[in-house]
């Protein structure tokens, strides 16, 4: 594979076209290819989606170190940047963006470039990564960094972006795409939290509020996981929460492609979907009313008699 090739890419209309149609079908077979014989394999093998993602997400500092031992880590994010690349650069796209006419410093086609640079760039750090943490050795094939922290200044800097949007007097244009994981890790417990109208805690004795743990309402959730109709296994949700929480409190960056995955993965657990003809926004988790009460009971037994399960909306499931 001709590395200088596959990851280099202009910021321009015309070096964008060029990068979607070489890299659809030609350019990810190639890199499927050498990836494979990299991997010491003929050539990767199919996975379902959850497995990508128990072989690709770890829950906590101790799991990351250890996937970084494991070869099936790197396979299955070669695999998932494949996947998502295909997603997103579907036929419908790719003719839309033939009949695009940018404008000159347009905010589109910095907007893709910004993307797809830092996804050609993230799949050769994969292999360099993979060369030094699996094959233990440097070929120097793979002549690439990358700042693996979140610095402070780009958090504020796309702070002022969410605020006042990416073109504004007011806000710069540049991207931070690895702040998606903080809205991962926030639509997870507000999502969960709404579920089951579990906002906190009120103590009577203390006449005080208190909050109550995600690692305790996962506990219970996962105790009662088979009578809980959901598309994601609730130990793979607490799995990326715990790989989410890694970047909100260290700055710990990952491939963008891991963010991209759960843009989809996620579609139906956060914004619902048809049932019978007809759509619900909370139907991405379906439980019984009874399996609702034996939830909300496990919670106030252990939070103990003195306290109680703070209630402040209708549960946001599909209760039946």
């Amino acid at each position: 594979m001709d590395i200088s090739r596959f990851k280099k890419l202009e910021r321009s209309y015309d070096s964008l076209l060029e990068k979607f149609e070489y890299l659809i079908p030609e350019g990810l077979k190639v890199y499927e290819s050498f990836s494979a014989k990299l991997f010491g394999l003929n050539e990767l093998p199919d996975k379902a989606n959850e497995q990508i993602a128990e072989q690709i997400f770890y829950k906590n500092l101790n799991d990351r170190e250890n996937k970084f031992t494991q070869k099936l880590y790197y396979i299955s994010n070669a695999l998932c940047f494949i996947n998502v690349t295909k997603t997103i650069l579907t036929e419908d796209f790719i003719n839309s963006f033939k009949q695009y006419f940018p404008k000159n410093d347009d905010v589109l086609v910095y907007n893709y470039h910004h993307l797809f640079q830092y996804l050609l760039y993230d799949s050769i750090l994969l292999l360099k990564d993979f060369e030094k943490d699996i094959v233990g050795k440097d070929s120097g094939r793979f002549k690439i960094w990358k700042n693996r922290n979140q610095h402070n200044l780009t958090l504020y800097h796309n702070l002022k972006q969410d605020i006042f949007g990416q073109i504004s007097f007011h806000s710069s244009k540049d991207l931070e795409m690895d702040f998606s994981v903080t809205r991962i890790r926030n639509m997870i417990e507000v999502r969960l939290r709404q579920a089951f109208d579990i906002m906190g805690a009120y103590s009577s004795v203390s006449d005080s509020f208190h909050p109550i743990s995600m690692e305790n309402i996962f506990s219970i959730l996962k105790r009662n996981s088979d009578d809980i109709i959901v598309d994601i296994p609730i130990h793979i949700i607490q799995r990326i929460y715990g790989w989410a929480n890694i970047y909100v409190h260290a700055g710990i960056k990952d491939y963008l492609w891991k963010s991209i995955f759960i843009l989809d993965y996620f579609k139906t657990f956060m914004s619902g979907k048809t049932i019978n003809g007809k759509w619900n926004a909370d139907s991405g988790i379906r439980i019984s009313k009874e399996t609702y009460t034996k939830i909300r009971n496990e919670l106030k037994e252990l939070l103990g008699s003195e306290k109680e399960i703070l209630s402040i909306r209708t549960p946001k499931v599909d209760l039946f």
